[in-house]
């Protein structure tokens, strides 16, 4: 049982990219019928609910458009494990070990965060807020880390930036007009 409304149109989608070989999904016809819709989600995640059901798949036989709907159930979950096993460690490197631990913590306590990658939540929400923190993060490695990485980082949080539109513009937009406005305050406190 998933707990929005959207993660079924997730696994329905993903069963339909599945099941016609279409790893780009444009159109849906189960909605609105006799019509159907377009859809303008992302496919990455698709991708993703398609790759953790194709495992479940392999392990317990299960075919595997049946397996999405038993892997939209613990995608979100691995998907914030990955999430902070490739953070956690960077921040440590780059931040210091109290700010990663204090990321490690936030990260699974700080419950709007965390219920979007919960068990049975299966949704875009978290990867948008994720790209969001990615981006700010990469930012203050930037500022904060030696002159040689900081280009990388700025790269890297834009890239980030880039993938939040990508997944959630409504959620990413506001992140980089905060921190265009911020640059800019700086900026002006600063000269």
């Amino acid at each position: 049982v998933l707990q929005s409304t959207d993660g079924y149109h997730w696994v329905m989608q993903t069963q339909q990219m599945i099941a016609t070989g279409d790893w780009r999904l444009r159109r849906v016809n189960y909605d609105n019928a006799p019509d159907g819709r377009e859809v303008h989600w992302c496919s990455p995640l698709h991708w993703w609910l398609a790759l953790v059901a194709w495992t479940d798949h392999a392990a317990t036989g299960r075919p595997w458009l049946v397996a999405v709907e038993s892997a939209a159930l613990y995608a979100g979950p691995l998907l914030l494990g990955f999430f902070l096993l490739g953070v956690v460690p960077w921040a440590a490197r780059r931040l210091g070990a109290w700010p990663a631990a204090l990321l490690a913590a936030g990260l699974v306590a700080v419950v709007p965060f965390s219920g979007e990658f919960g068990t049975g939540s299966f949704d875009h929400h978290g990867v948008a807020a994720g790209c969001a923190l990615l981006t700010v993060l990469f930012l203050a490695a930037a500022v904060k880390g030696p002159p040689e990485s900081a280009r990388r980082a700025f790269i890297t949080s834009g890239l980030a930036g880039a993938a939040g539109v990508w997944v959630n513009a409504a959620t990413q937009i506001p992140v980089l007009a905060g921190l265009g406005l911020g640059a800019l305050l700086v900026h002006w406190l600063t000269r």
